[in-house]
This record gives C-alpha cells, sequence and structure tokens, in this order.
C-alpha cells in the first residue's frame, strides 16, 4: 500500500469508529468522576489512562463489528458511505482482526483493573459489555433489528454498564444515590442520543428491513418518546444533584437541560407539518449535539461545585 493510499486508511478508520463522539466519551469520564458522590473517592492514578483506554477499546470494537454487518446497507446510504468504503479498502478479514484488536485493547485493562481493585464485579461488567456489543449488531441474534430489544441494550450497553464501570472502579458500593445518578443519567440519554440516532437511518432500515424502535413508532413518536424519557431522566438527575445539595452543580445541568429540552420541544411541534423525508432529517446530527450538551454542562457545573467548596482532586 503506497504512502498515501496508508494515509487515506489510516483517516478512514478514525472516521468509521466514529471519532466525533469520543471527545465527548471521555468528557463523560471525567463527568463521572467528579461527581459529588464519587468525587471524594476520585484519585489520578493508574486507574484513570486504563479507563481512558478501556473505553475506547470498547467503543471502537462496537463499532468495527456494526460496520462488518452493517455493510450493504451503510453502501446505500448516502451519510454512510465511506464506511462501506472502509470495510472494501480493508476487506472483511482485516475487519474481523480489527474487531478483535479493539476487544483486545477494551478486555485487557479491565481486567488489570478488576485484578489490582479485586473487585470482580469490574471483569463481569466488561465481559457483559463485550457481549451486547457483539449481539447487538452480529448474525443471528442481531439485537438492533428487534425493535424494543434493540432499543433496551443500547440503554444497558452505552450507559448503564459504562457508568456503573467508572463507579466501581473508584467504589466498592454504590449508594441510592449514586443508583438514581446512573438509572437517571442511562434514561436521559437513551431519549437524548439513542432515539433521534435511531430516527435518522429509518429510511435505511426500512429499506434492509432492520426493525429498529425508531422505525417501529415512525419519526413523529420518535419525537415524543425521545422529549419524554429526556425529561423523566433529566429531572432524575436534577433531583440528584439537590440531594447531594450539589446547587451550582445543579444550576449547570439546568443551563444545559433547558436548552436540550427546548431544541426537543420545538422539533416535536415541527415534526407534524413535516413529510416524512424531512422529519427523518429533524433527526440528523441531533444526537451528538445532545450528548456534547448534556456531558457539557454536567463537567462544568461539577468542576463549579469542586471549586467553590474547595475540594481537591
Amino acid at each position: 500500500m503506497e504512502k498515501g493510499s496508508r494515509f487515506n486508511a489510516v483517516i478512514l478508520y478514525i472516521k468509521a469508529i466514529r471519532i466525533e463522539y469520543y471527545v465527548a466519551y471521555y468528557f463523560f469520564v471525567f463527568m463521572v468522576l467528579t461527581l459529588p458522590s464519587v468525587v471524594s473517592y476520585f484519585r489520578i492514578d493508574v486507574r484513570l489512562p486504563l479507563i481512558l483506554v478501556t473505553i475506547t477499546g470498547a467503543g471502537s470494537y462496537a463499532m468495527m463489528v456494526n460496520n462488518y454487518y452493517d455493510y450493504l446497507i451503510d453502501k446505500n446510504n448516502p451519510t454512510k458511505k465511506h464506511l462501506a468504503y472502509f470495510v472494501e479498502l480493508y476487506g472483511k478479514k482485516k475487519i474481523l482482526f480489527l474487531c478483535i484488536i479493539n476487544l483486545t485493547i477494551f478486555v485487557v485493562p479491565s481486567m488489570l483493573i478488576a485484578y489490582t481493585t479485586k473487585r470482580l464485579i469490574l471483569a463481569l461488567l466488561a465481559l457483559l459489555g463485550a457481549l451486547l456489543g457483539f449481539t447487538y449488531s452480529a448474525e443471528p441474534i442481531r439485537l438492533k433489528r428487534r425493535g424494543l430489544w434493540g432499543l433496551i441494550s443500547k440503554f444497558l450497553l452505552i450507559f448503564v454498564l459504562q457508568t456503573l464501570y467508572i463507579f466501581f472502579s473508584y467504589k466498592e458500593a454504590l449508594t441510592i444515590f449514586d443508583w438514581l445518578f446512573v438509572i437517571s443519567a442511562s434514561i436521559f440519554w437513551t431519549g437524548a442520543t439513542v432515539v433521534p440516532s435511531e430516527a435518522e437511518d429509518t429510511v435505511f432500515d426500512k429499506s434492509y428491513g432492520i426493525s429498529t424502535f425508531a422505525l417501529w413508532i415512525g419519526p413523529e413518536r420518535s419525537a415524543v418518546v425521545m422529549l419524554v424519557l429526556s425529561f423523566v431522566g433529566g429531572v432524575g438527575i436534577l433531583v440528584y444533584y439537590l440531594l447531594q445539595t450539589a446547587y451550582w452543580a445543579f444550576i449547570g445541568l439546568l443551563v444545559g437541560f433547558l436548552i436540550i429540552l427546548s431544541i426537543m420541544i420545538r422539533g416535536t411541534l415541527l415534526i407534524r407539518n413535516l413529510a416524512f423525508d424531512q422529519q427523518v432529517k429533524w433527526f440528523v446530527n441531533k444526537s451528538p449535539l445532545f450528548w456534547s450538551l448534556s456531558v457539557g454542562s454536567m463537567l462544568i457545573g461539577n468542576l463549579l461545585e469542586i471549586s467553590i467548596r474547595g475540594l481537591q482532586l
């Protein structure tokens, strides 16, 4: 492979693992570690880089498996043709090899943290994540084409397991406040990121018989579900901050929460008067937007709370 071709292959790989999400993923790690019920347990030690490597490997592994099994769909989707070209350029055998490499990058650091902290729960969470990451996209199970099951698998895989993993990396046991955050935040992000992400792909999913939750209920109802889940989850997170008397963090989230809700409410009302194709287009890029706004506002609020309280990381 020539130098220019190798460079292009690297760029395609970076795009194939959806690099646009990773900065927000890393911010997400720091946001969880600076939560009021976690920050006193947080230490800057070897666990932090291992968590970041684990998150990177987990995301890349899931994306590689998805790219492999979604090749025919992505090939006919104008917004995802580069993913199909990536599979063609590397070849399916190399894609499978990359899946194994990324799985290793995901699992090995997870096991190291589990070993050093002597917490079996971390190993179990990593293995469950690897299993769900595979069965979500891979035949014959392919949860992503099974409607509500696909939504539930993302709820568990992307949010519940990932958040629990970060919590248990520093805490031996979770309090009721921790569980309130984990469940509320997972509900919020399922509504704010998963539902719009599925909704923007409904045209192509329908063509290839992938019965996602968003396709099952349609774009108009998807907008309502997005709004309801985001509202319920967001209120739960706000209650968590209030119970922790973290008022500055509460204000930080509230600002981001209101911005997100205003966009969602406007979209929900607008979609009613649009044709199907235009309804679908409204959801494009809303997932990374809502993810970045929510994680960013919470991280800023947490850091403000730490600064004002005079806490040290």
